[in-house]
């Protein structure tokens, strides 16, 4: 395993045997712990149009420590993973993970789908950033359903229908939410005001999911890529964890914004 202290959260990022992400991290600012099994950032199920695949974390994977601190992660295509996967996880700053992921597919892989989990300890409300007037944080709730989907447009809806999310094993139904206006999910603790987002760049990210808050999971979902990935090609998404203290509406909102001009800024160079 690979040991992490930012000053702020310190813990373990899993080694080569499975590959679950953060499975360890203890807040220094409360001493609570914000990682529940099987953790955080963990790359979960993948899927193509027609074939649900091993769950990477299930997965050995081979694993080292990059000379700036980053870990990279990567799994092999084999005779029932016709891709090759690389993750690479490094810090921002002391409550911000990043992770680049990277599909290499030895076959097409129609609508590719990297389905990225996030288990939270301690939290009991559960939001989607969802596109109205104005656009707003909505909450998902038992009353509508147990998982809670936000897509980006009509093609990403068709994408979370096609029959993907009905193949064994542990299959969804979601409930359909409107149509996200940022790829920003969040969920919060309403006693302590802690908060734990997940975000991504619109165009690496076709969907945001949760269960209703107090619902056990305690997890957070990012839908990465959603597009065709032909044989030889290789398809690139990004995403964010940041794990904060007391985060309002307003403070997620320009945490996202500063990350959408992080990127811009590393694009550019």
């Amino acid at each position: 395993a690979f040991g992490f202290d930012t000053g702020v959260l310190k813990g373990i990022l899993k080694g080569p045997k499975g590959s679950p992400g953060l499975t360890q991290v203890t807040d220094t600012r409360t001493g609570a712990e914000r990682a529940r099994s099987p953790g955080l950032f963990s790359l979960y199920r993948i899927f193509d149009r027609t074939t649900r695949y091993e769950d990477a974390r299930a997965r050995d994977s081979e694993s080292k420590l990059l000379a700036d601190g980053a870990v990279e992660y990567r799994w092999p295509a084999d005779e029932r993973n016709p891709y090759e996967l690389r993750a690479v996880y490094r810090w921002a700053d002391e409550q911000s993970l990043d992770l680049e992921i990277r599909v290499t597919a030895r076959q097409d892989l129609p609508d590719c789908e990297v389905f990225l989990s996030t288990y939270l300890e301690g939290t009991d409300h559960s939001y989607g950033f969802a596109r109205d007037d104005p656009d707003r944080f909505v909450e998902v709730l038992e009353s509508q359903g147990t998982y809670h989907l936000f897509p980006r447009d009509a093609e990403a809806r068709a994408i979370a229908l096609d029959g993907r999310w009905k193949r064994e094993p542990h299959p969804v139904d979601w409930f359909l939410q409107p149509r996200f206006a940022a790829a920003l999910g969040l969920r919060r603790e309403a006693r302590s005001g802690a908060t734990s987002l997940v975000m991504a760049p619109p165009d690496d990210c076709f969907a945001v999911s949760m269960p209703y808050g107090t619902e056990p999971h305690q997890s957070l979902y990012l839908s990465l890529l959603g597009r065709t990935i032909r044989a030889g090609q290789s398809a690139t998404a990004r995403a964010r964890l940041v794990l904060g203290g007391t985060i309002s509406d307003e403070e997620a909102l320009e945490l996202y914004q500063a990350y959408l001009g992080e990127l811009q800024i590393e694009n550019r160079d």
